[in-house]
C-alpha cells in the first residue's frame, strides 16, 4: 500500500495526469467523500474517492477527518481487498484496493466542471468543492469497479437476488472469522451489483471450499466508514458514541438497524458484536422482497425464490453472527 503527497492541481498532477482526468465523471458522493471514475491504460475502470481531511473547514456540515481517523478505513479496505487471495478465509466479496494517495492543493478545475455536471442532472447534498483552499489534503483511494448499487440494479428475477444475498453473507461470515469484522453500515448503496458469465462463485470458509451458484450476478461490498475489525492485534473502528445525527435519523429500516446496533454494543464502539452483521443481513433481504427492482416478477422461478427469501427473512434474527448462517451453506 502506497502513500505519496504530490500537488492536486492542473499543474501538478504527478498521478492524475491531465489525460486522466479528462476522462473522469463523477459517479456519487459520501458524507465524507466525492466519487469519480476513469478508465486506466489498460482500460479497466477505476473509481476515486476523494476525502478531504486535516482541514479547518467544516464539509457538509461534518469535522473533516483527521489522518488517524481515516487510517482505519485505509487498513480495513487493505486487508479486505486482500481476502481475495486468502488461503484459510477466501472472498472476492470486497472491494479491491488498488492504490492510496495523499494529494494536497484546490480541486481540479476538470473535477469541479464533473461535480457541478453532476449536481445539475442528480442533485447533491454536498458542498461545493471550490471551498478547498491550495494547502488542503485529501486522502484519494483508488478502488476496482463493482458496478452498480442495488437501489440502481435491475435483477432478471429473485435467483439472482437471492444469489447476490447469500453472497454478501458468506463474505461477511470469511471477514469475521478472520478479522472480528462488521460492517456497521451495509444499507444498498454499499452494495454493488455487476453480471459474471462465471456459474459459480467460490468462497474458502474455515478452510473448506464453498461454490454457490451465480445465477449471472456478483457482489461487491464497499465503504468500511463504519467498519470495525481487529488487525495485527489492534481494534480499527469509528467511535459512533457522539454521533447524534446518525441516530435521530427515521423513515427507513436503515435507520433502525443504527439504533438496534447502539444497543448491540451498548454504545461501546470498540466492542465485537456479529449480531450487527446479523442486522444488516436482515435489512438486505427485506429489501430484495419489498425494494429490488426485477424484469420477470410473474414466472414462477421468481415467486419461488421469493417465498424462500421471506421465510429466510423470518428466521434471520435468530441467528448470531453472518458464521453461524454460513453453516447451513457448506
Amino acid at each position: 500500500m502506497k502513500c505519496t503527497l504530490v500537488g492536486f492541481d492542473d499543474y501538478s498532477l504527478v498521478f492524475y495526469v491531465i489525460s486522466v482526468l479528462r476522462s473522469c465523471r463523477k459517479v456519487g458522493e459520501g458524507v465524507y467523500s466525492e466519487v469519480f471514475m476513469y478508465k486506466n491504460s489498460q482500460g479497466k475502470a477505476i473509481v476515486l474517492k476523494v476525502i478531504p481531511i486535516e482541514g479547518d473547514k467544516f464539509v457538509n456540515g461534518e469535522y473533516q477527518k483527521k489522518f488517524e481517523e481515516i487510517l482505519s478505513e485505509i487498513i480495513i479496505t487493505s486487508e479486505l481487498s486482500k481476502l481475495k487471495n486468502g488461503q484459510d478465509y477466501r472472498t472476492g466479496g470486497f472491494v479491491d484496493l488498488v492504490n492510496v494517495k495523499c494529494v494536497q492543493g484546490c480541486y481540479p478545475e476538470h473535477l469541479i466542471d464533473l461535480w457541478e455536471l453532476y449536481r445539475d442532472n442528480h442533485g447533491t447534498d454536498n458542498d461545493h468543492p471550490e471551498i478547498f483552499e491550495h494547502d488542503q489534503l485529501y486522502i484519494v483511494l483508488e478502488l476496482g469497479n463493482g458496478g452498480q448499487d442495488l437501489e440502481a440494479f435491475t435483477f432478471k428475477n429473485a435467483l439472482e437476488s437471492y444469489s447476490a444475498f447469500i453472497q454478501v453473507a458468506l463474505s461477511l461470515a470469511v471477514a469475521e472469522q478472520k478479522f472480528e469484522f462488521e460492517h456497521r453500515d451495509l444499507h444498498w448503496g454499499n452494495i454493488l451489483l455487476s453480471h459474471t458469465d462465471d456459474k459459480e462463485v467460490e468462497f474458502v470458509f474455515n478452510g473448506e471450499l464453498i461454490a454457490i451458484p451465480s445465477h449471472g450476478v456478483r457482489v461487491t461490498i464497499i465503504d468500511y466508514t463504519l467498519s470495525r475489525m481487529v488487525y495485527a492485534g489492534e481494534c480499527q473502528y469509528n467511535d459512533l458514541s457522539q454521533d447524534e445525527e446518525l441516530f435521530s435519523a427515521s423513515g427507513d429500516y436503515q435507520f433502525d438497524i443504527y439504533r438496534l446496533m447502539r444497543n448491540q454494543v451498548n454504545n461501546q464502539w470498540e466492542k465485537y458484536d456479529p449480531f450487527n452483521n446479523v442486522l444488516w443481513l436482515h435489512y438486505m433481504i427485506d429489501k430484495l422482497i419489498n425494494g429490488a427492482r426485477y424484469r420477470l416478477k410473474q414466472s414462477k422461478k421468481h415467486r419461488d425464490a421469493i417465498q424462500d427469501m421471506m421465510q429466510l427473512r423470518d428466521e434471520l434474527l435468530e441467528f448470531k453472527s453472518a458464521s453461524e448462517y454460513a453453516q447451513l451453506l457448506k
